[in-house]
């Protein structure tokens, strides 16, 4: 009986500890993989400010029928609903001290430690805002859809059926007007918005210029590239980099 209960006893502490031990590393590899997040957030207050446009028409799916859309009622980008998403996982994953409130741009106020701008100039006019202030050598048409920084442009290929076989994504780094820090996370497409919260998210390691700049609270620009599949995106990659 005594044998069992040890038994019983010795599996349970090492259960405990082996769970104990698992939770640990995760919590240090999770801090080392977003120490830059914690960084940009200083333990402030977050504000995330979201894209909308008022589409006018709804198609009723199934039917060929139309609904007028109320003034009021917006719409976004399915990718950028999901760039949201994993900026908030993100930030709300590394604790509680950081406050993360959504906001449209009607109700943006400078007020919070960090704000982060979801979506390019069609859909968030605060990105640019932010662009025409900061990063004068961006450039982006509509409704061309074609991005420039300096000389280099950022033309993306569609195929035969106008579905975009890739897209760019941005991550542009400042300050807001009264010196409060400011992201915005934007694409030439909707893609580009998912991936350059991506990158922002996964591919900064500690040591490279990137995780650099945040700690030295530089003002950059990133420019990302993903391939396209359909609603399927791949091959993420960072090809851009400038401190301004």
């Amino acid at each position: 009986m005594i044998t069992w209960l040890l038994s019983i006893v010795s599996g349970l502490i090492v259960a405990i500890t082996t769970f104990g031990v698992t939770r640990f590393y995760d919590a240090t590899r999770l801090r080392r993989k977003s120490g830059h997040l914690n960084v940009l957030a200083e333990g402030q207050d977050i504000q995330i400010v979201i894209p909308d446009f008022h589409a006018g028409w709804l198609s009723i799916y199934g039917t060929e029928e139309k609904a007028e859309m109320p003034p009021n009622v917006r719409v976004m980008p399915m990718a950028e609903g999901g760039a949201i998403a994993e900026a908030v996982l993100a930030w709300r994953g590394l604790g509680k001290r950081n406050r993360i409130s959504i906001s449209t741009q009607d109700a943006y106020q400078d007020t919070h430690g960090l704000t982060i701008l979801i979506g390019g100039p069609s859909v968030n006019r605060l990105t640019g805002n932010l662009l025409r202030r900061c990063f004068p050598k961006f450039q982006i048409k509509y409704p061309e859809h074609v991005a420039s920084y300096g000389s280099i442009s950022y033309d993306v290929t569609t195929d035969e059926n106008g579905s975009l076989l890739e897209d760019y994504g941005f991550i542009a780094v400042s300050r807001t007007p009264t010196g409060k820090r400011c992201v915005a996370l934007f694409g030439v497409w909707a893609f580009g918005t998912l991936i350059a919260t991506l990158a922002l998210l996964e591919r900064v390691v500690k040591g490279n210029d990137i995780w650099n700049s945040i700690r030295d609270k530089k003002d950059f620009l990133v420019v990302v590239h993903c391939e396209l599949n359909g609603l399927e995106y791949s091959n993420i990659r960072i090809i851009g980099y400038e401190e301004v």
